[in-house]
């Protein structure tokens, strides 16, 4: 049962930092498959060389191998930082979803309002669905409707 959750978890965790545009999924799952195809293509170029034109290779890919490590800890560790600063702002929003649900829904429609519709977006979207429509319905008729457009292109994408 935990691991389900815990699947679920980074299921979610990703998704949001994905459609948040903070991670590319797609490079990501690249950067693991490419791999692949160099060990499939180090195994063909075995089979093809000389001996002499081996021992050339691998003096020839011993500074290669090394950048590759040093590029790919490099990669990690950008990754590891941008997951952390995701998770940092993800939690960031969450308090203040979270305030702003505690608060009178008119006075929340009042401070929504005032701020960028790309902030007053996001908000809307990570607070409860229920809340987040008593809140628009405070809003200004014009507002509530832009923000309501902006928020379903939001789900599309």
């Amino acid at each position: 049962m935990v691991i389900l959750l815990v699947v679920v978890y980074f299921l979610v965790l990703f998704t949001t930092l994905s459609f948040a545009g903070v991670i590319n999924i797609k490079s990501i799952i690249g950067r693991f498959s490419k791999p692949k195809e160099k060990v499939e293509t180090a195994e063909v170029a075995k089979e093809k060389t000389t001996p002499t034109a081996e021992a050339e290779t691998k003096t020839e890919d011993a500074p290669t191998k090394e950048e590759a490590a040093i590029k790919e800890d490099t990669t990690e560790t950008a990754v590891a930082e941008t997951t952390a600063t995701a998770e940092a702002k993800i939690k960031q929003l969450d308090k203040v979803v979270k305030i702003y649900e505690a608060m009178d829904v008119e006075k929340a429609a009042d401070i929504i309002s005032q701020l960028s519709d790309e902030e007053a977006v996001e908000i809307l979207n990570a607070m409860n669905e229920e809340i987040a429509a008593e809140v628009l319905a405070e809003m200004e008729p014009s507002k509530a409707a832009i923000l309501s457009q902006q928020l379903r292109l939001k789900l599309d994408n």
